[in-house]
């Protein structure tokens, strides 16, 4: 009764009255854990539970893996990109002059990147008075 009061399957592989202390109590989908003798510390790791980071091509993380899943995992972006997003894809964007910007300032020029989406959209300008 231990397991079912909370909500967990139990198993006892010896049905002999002599044998006590080997039943299992197993958590209920999505929770995962298991324990001898004692009901279970179930994790509902929602990075495990679904797929919308990596189907984003992003990390996921899930700091609360406890049940129920309460969807607030987060998606982060690869470095160099950066941005996240709670239970959703993150919009990745990338400052190219982060690493571009020397070629510009060689020339006595300043770094822009219009688009943070896109690649290739950095460009070099003129410091005033220059045009």
């Amino acid at each position: 009764t231990t397991c079912s009061a909370v909500g967990q399957t139990c198993d006892d592989p010896n049905k002999d009255p002599d044998s006590t202390s080997d039943w299992t109590c197993t958590c209920v989908t999505p929770g995962v854990g298991s324990a001898t003798a004692k009901e279970a510390e179930c994790v509902c790791d929602e990075c495990v539970l679904n797929t919308t980071c990596v189907d984003a091509g992003q990390i996921c993380y899930d700091n609360d893996k406890t049940c129920p899943p309460k969807n607030d995992f987060t998606c982060e972006c690869h470095p160099p990109s950066i941005d996240n997003a709670i239970a959703a894809p993150a919009v990745c964007t990338f400052d190219e002059c982060k690493v571009h910007a020397p070629n510009c300032t060689a020339i006595g020029q300043y770094c822009n990147d219009p688009d943070l989406l896109n690649d290739d959209t950095w460009v070099c300008h003129c410091l005033p008075p220059n045009v």
